[in-house]
């Protein structure tokens, strides 16, 4: 199994900073947000991670680069403690850039040679979730029992109109269409999508049937 974080966007919700400071990079206490997200697929059995980035994020490729020089101060300086909060993840982190912000459809088309013939996890950097067992678990848990594509999903969260809202079989067995941002009281469900899931390589060819439709419809927005 691996793992994708989507991490190529602009972060226009969280301006000016954002201007300097990539999103993921934002401090949740004194570890970045994405900090959390690479630890929760490695406590789910991910060892190899993909982080899809753009030209202005470079500072996510530095965070999880080796300090050499800072290692060897706090060997010398007998600084465990410290040197333990700089180790590098226990997982192999790969980084790909999105030359064009064309929406989450053209970001899964970009990682496409490196998830392979595999099944993997896709997670939003800025969705942070706490709890006993990792969310990418139990997705992964649940393919593993369905062999089925997976989403996570938040029952009747404040505000069903910010978010996408699944629409479910008759049977409540699985999704049939997600309807992004329903004006009040049209919400399909009261399940709202949030920032994991699990695919099968048997997307992409979906993806891209649709991305050439969307092409040559002339569209130029997100896929």
């Amino acid at each position: 199994m691996k793992g994708v974080i989507i991490a190529a966007g602009y972060g226009t919700r969280f301006l000016p900073v954002t201007k300097t400071v990539p999103k993921e990079m934002l401090p949740i206490i004194d570890r970045p947000a994405i900090d959390f997200i690479v630890s929760e697929f490695i406590q789910s059995g991910i060892k190899e991670i993909l982080i899809l980035t753009s030209r202005r994020k470079k500072a996510l490729d530095d965070y999880f680069d080796r300090e050499s020089e800072l290692e060897e101060v706090f060997m010398r300086e007998g600084k465990a403690d410290k040197l333990a909060k700089i180790a590098p993840p226990e997982a192999d982190i790969f980084f790909r850039r999105q030359t064009e912000m064309k929406g989450t459809g053209h970001a899964l088309l970009q990682v496409k040679a490196f998830v392979g013939d595999e099944p993997f996890v896709v997670a939003y950097p800025d969705d942070l979730h706490v709890g006993d067992v990792p969310l990418a678990a139990q997705l992964i848990k649940k393919y593993e029992q369905t062999g089925c594509n997976v989403m996570s999903a938040l029952h009747n969260p404040p505000h069903l109109e910010r978010y996408g809202i699944l629409k479910l079989a008759s049977d409540k067995s699985h999704v049939v269409d997600i309807v992004e941002k329903p004006a009040p009281g049209t919400e399909p469900s009261q399940e709202a999508s949030i920032g994991r899931y699990l695919f099968t390589p048997d997307i992409f060819p979906f993806l891209e049937e649709g991305w050439e439709q969307h092409c040559q419809a002339g569209n130029t927005g997100e896929y």
